[in-house]
């Protein structure tokens, strides 16, 4: 992940675990090795609807003496969305699938992706199910209808960001694929 140091530095995560997913795992080492020297203005936020789990990432930070800027918010995603303000540089989103959706286009439509800011969304292959039942071979016969209306939400959510003339979309084949979204500024 590259990571402008130039300027402050605004981040948030929404998640459905600890706020610290596969891919922002990368970015979680990069801030324990690097965020003491940053810009002191550079600060993270991450939403976590679950209480257990907000304590957990608020230890975790605190712990390692960063408490003081990274900010763990208990709430809906949705909730604490209408609340913030100002535009963030990185924003990743890795919610239940069927959120996706709604929480994109309240982030784009509240202005709150800077310009030059980058949204990665993870998971928007569910498994291969995105195709149809051709990814059943990467899941447990017990969760395949579970998958199969996975791969349902998420190609509609794809096919709303290919829609949307207001960005731009990159989806990469990483893990189980990541959208990269950025606004489609005028030339």
């Amino acid at each position: 992940m590259i990571v402008n140091e130039t300027h402050e530095l605004e981040t948030y995560s929404l998640s459905k675990s600890t706020g610290l997913s596969e891919l922002l795992k990368s970015h979680w080492n990069w801030t324990r090795d690097n965020f003491q020297d940053a810009d002191r203005s550079s600060s993270i936020i991450t939403i976590e609807y679950d209480s257990t789990l907000a304590a957990v990432a608020r230890a975790a930070f605190r712990d390692r003496g960063f408490d003081d800027r990274i900010q763990v918010i208990e709430g809906k995603a949705e909730d604490v969305l209408e609340n913030l303000t100002g535009s963030f540089d990185l924003i990743f989103v890795d919610l239940e699938f069927s959120a996706y959706k709604p929480i994109v286009a309240q982030i784009l439509a509240r202005g709150l992706l800077d310009e030059q800011g980058i949204m990665l969304v993870d998971n928007v292959f569910a498994r291969g199910f995105v195709l149809g039942i051709q990814g059943s071979q990467n899941v447990a016969a017990d969760t395949l209808d579970h998958w199969t209306e996975a791969g349902k939400i998420v190609q509609d959510f794809n096919d709303f960001l290919a829609a949307s003339s207001s960005i731009r979309v990159t989806i990469m084949p990483f893990f189980d694929g990541i959208a990269e979204i950025c606004l489609n500024l005028p030339a």
